[in-house]
Formats: C-alpha cells, structure tokens, sequence
C-alpha cells in the first residue's frame, strides 16, 4: 500500500511540478528564497532533496540558466532545467540573507 502511494504520488503530484513553459512564456518562477527539490535521474522522486535557492545565475539573455542551493547540508550550483519549485508562498517571506537559526516569518 506505501509502495504504491509513494509511485503515484512521484508519478503525478512530482511529475506535475516540472514547469515546462517553453518559449511560449517568461514564467519563471526560480528566484532566491523559493523552496524547491533538486531533480536526480539517478533516484526516484520520493528521494530528490529538498532545498532553497539562495542565488540566481542568470545567462547572457537574461533567463535563469544556473541557480545555487542549499540543502540541509551542503551548498550546490545546479542547472534551472534541475530544479522543480514547489508551491509554497510562506517560502518566500523567509529572510534567507541571515544565515544563523532565528529565521523568521515575516508578516
């Protein structure tokens, strides 16, 4: 029963958070403070960390091409096409700029 909740859920609700804009739009939504899962083809969904973008590298046209995360223990650079954003608005009221553990809310 778990098995199978965890194969739907990565199949469905995971699968379903991979924006796929294209060239049809300039919805980006990879800005620093978003919480996000770092996509590995090397492990199923239900093992992606999680983390937080604390820089954006944008490319020579503007778009973000490469951003900088932190997980619960390392710092990593990863490629945007890498990065599935998840959708939480209390996210991005965290001020991540202060990096020792009185990270708050704000209202």
């Amino acid at each position: 029963m778990r098995d199978h909740f965890w194969s739907r859920w990565s199949q469905e609700y995971l699968q379903g958070l991979i924006l796929r804009p294209k060239w049809r739009s300039k919805a980006n939504a990879l800005e620093v403070g978003t919480l996000c899962l770092i996509k590995n083809e090397a492990t199923p969904p239900t093992k992606w960390p999680l983390a937080r973008i604390t820089q954006v590298h944008p490319g020579d046209d503007g778009e973000v091409r490469v951003v900088t995360v932190r997980t619960a223990t390392t710092e990593l650079t990863r490629p945007s096409v890498k990065i599935i954003p998840l959708p939480a608005r209390a996210a991005r009221a965290i001020d991540i700029t202060n990096d020792d553990a009185t990270n708050s809310l704000s209202p």
